[in-house]
Order: C-alpha cells, then sequence, then structure tokens
C-alpha cells in the first residue's frame, strides 16, 4: 500500500511537471499579445499628439492673417510658408490635407479673431478624432 502511495505522489509530481511547460507558454503568448496591442495603443496615441501638435502649430499661423492679422503684418498665408507644413502634412496625414494646405496660398483668415473657420479646420477632422 506504501509503495502505490509513493508511485501516486511520483505521478502527481510527473503531471505537474508535464503541465507546467505548455501553462507557460500560454502565459508567455498571453502577455505578448498584451504588449503587441498596448504598443499599437501608444503608437496611436503618439501619432495622434503629433498629428494635434502640427494642426496647432498651422492653425496659429492661419489665425494670424486677414481678420487676425496685427496692423496688417501678414495679409495671407503666403506660399513658402504653406510648402514646409504641405511636405510634412503628406507624413502625418496624407495627400489630402497637404493639397488642403496648398490651397490657403494667397488666401486669408477671414472670420473671428482666435477662432478657426470651418473651411480651415474641416478636412483634419477625420484625423483627429478618438476612436476605439
Amino acid at each position: 500500500v506504501v509503495e502505490r502511495v509513493v508511485m501516486s505522489v511520483k505521478d502527481l509530481i510527473d503531471i505537474f511537471s508535464a503541465l507546467l511547460m505548455p501553462t507557460i507558454a500560454c502565459m508567455g503568448i498571453y502577455y505578448a499579445k498584451q504588449n503587441y496591442k498596448l504598443a499599437q495603443r501608444k503608437r496611436k496615441d503618439e501619432l495622434f499628439d503629433r498629428r494635434y501638435k502640427f494642426y496647432k502649430d498651422v492653425e496659429a499661423i492661419w489665425l494670424s492673417t486677414g481678420n487676425g492679422a496685427v496692423d496688417g503684418e501678414r495679409p495671407y498665408f503666403e506660399w513658402d510658408e504653406i510648402e514646409s507644413f504641405a511636405h510634412e502634412a503628406e507624413f502625418l496625414f496624407d495627400k489630402e490635407i497637404a493639397d488642403h494646405l496648398r490651397s490657403l496660398a494667397e488666401q486669408q483668415f477671414q472670420g473671428l479673431p482666435g477662432v478657426p473657420d470651418s473651411t480651415f479646420s474641416e478636412p483634419f477632422y477625420k484625423y483627429l478624432k478618438f476612436e476605439d
């Protein structure tokens, strides 16, 4: 009877040893999947931050033209100012935003001072909204 109990304990140890590796492997796969999801979310968050900063930088220049210009210092959005932003926009957004910025050349802000008009900001909306 004692031999049978000892064998049972040995068998249990063998069974638990056999189950240990697959359990550790499953935990490793789960951890890797969670890390991947976190990295994707972090990338999306960082892209949003860069896009929003870009938008605010361009908006500041746009709002300083036309009605927002101090004593007529900047009557309109000049081509050479736009081109550097348009080039960066092709990397951060796509060609649509770059073309939109280029279309603003020789134009000026005509809205309320400090409040961007929808003509300027509307194309940015689809890129600057949060999604799950």
